[in-house]
């Protein structure tokens, strides 16, 4: 179980994934709106960066497998 504010989540199909994948490749961005993105011949380009940006001090809770941590 996850816990985000006051609901409880299940981990959803992610664990499953990730744990029966050979290779997992975790794909984000650092901003987030008004994000504008181009795609093409292979390469990511950034058109004009989001408004809001997505680091934060300090995470509520964390789900990973026990082993390794």
């Amino acid at each position: 179980m996850s816990r985000f504010g006051p609901r409880l989540a299940g981990a959803g199909g992610f664990i499953n994934i990730s744990q029966a994948a050979k290779k997992v490749v975790f794909v984000g961005t650092f901003t987030a709106g008004r994000l504008r993105l181009t795609v093409g011949n292979g390469k990511l380009g950034i058109v004009e960066e989001g408004a809001a940006r997505k680091f934060v001090n300090e995470v509520e809770h964390r789900t990973c497998n026990g082993r390794y941590l």
